[in-house]
């Protein structure tokens, strides 16, 4: 078994040995190499990342943009419709405002049309005391014309009959008509 032991001092002191100047110079060529395709590696990747990083944001970008401009279309017709509405407003206010003043106006015509058909009311009620005034009177002259009529005819008997008819209407008789009606009355009393 001691002969085994000398292999393995034997690859022990290999490992040991101090590294030469062209290993040394390989290793760090070795690493440098590692280190640089690292390095592009990490480069490359991070290249990548921004290119589609940017892609991405100019994406966000126009669809930020398209939403803006929506939003901006949206806003102009929502501007457009208030104003359409603010107009149709002003303009009922307008037309209401004018149906005010002609309800005004109407009620004031109806207030003069009211007070006209009381004032007419009153003419026509007086006109008709007035008319059954004149037909009274007119009855009485015709009965009081008949009544002398039979004073010169000498009937007694009408005359009579013709004053007490004439006595319901003898009121609505004037001046020289209530003289005249006295007068006749005196032949029968």
């Amino acid at each position: 078994m001691p002969e085994l032991k000398q292999p393995q001092e034997a690859a022990e002191t290999t490992t040991e040995q101090p590294l030469t100047t062209k290993k040394k110079r390989a290793m760090l060529e070795y690493m440098a190499i590692m280190f640089a395709a690292a390095f592009l590696l990490v480069a490359i990747s991070l290249l990548i990342k921004v290119i589609d990083m940017k892609g991405e944001m100019e994406a966000a970008n126009t669809g930020a943009r398209e939403n803006i401009a929506l939003l901006q279309k949206d806003l102009d017709a929502a501007r457009a419709e208030s104003a359409e509405l603010q107009t149709k407003l002003d303009e009922a206010n307008a037309a209401s405002s004018e149906a005010a003043d002609k309800l005004s106006e109407a009620e004031t015509r109806l207030s003069e049309a009211e007070k006209a058909r009381e004032t007419l009311e009153k003419t026509l009620e007086s006109a008709q005391k007035e008319n059954d005034t004149l037909s009274r009177r007119a009855q009485a002259n015709e009965l009081l014309v008949s009544a002398q009529a039979a004073l010169e005819q000498g009937d007694y008997a009408a005359l009579r009959s013709h004053l007490e008819a004439l006595g319901a209407y003898a009121d609505a008789l004037k001046d020289d008509g209530a003289a005249l009606y006295e007068t006749l009355r005196s032949y029968i009393d």
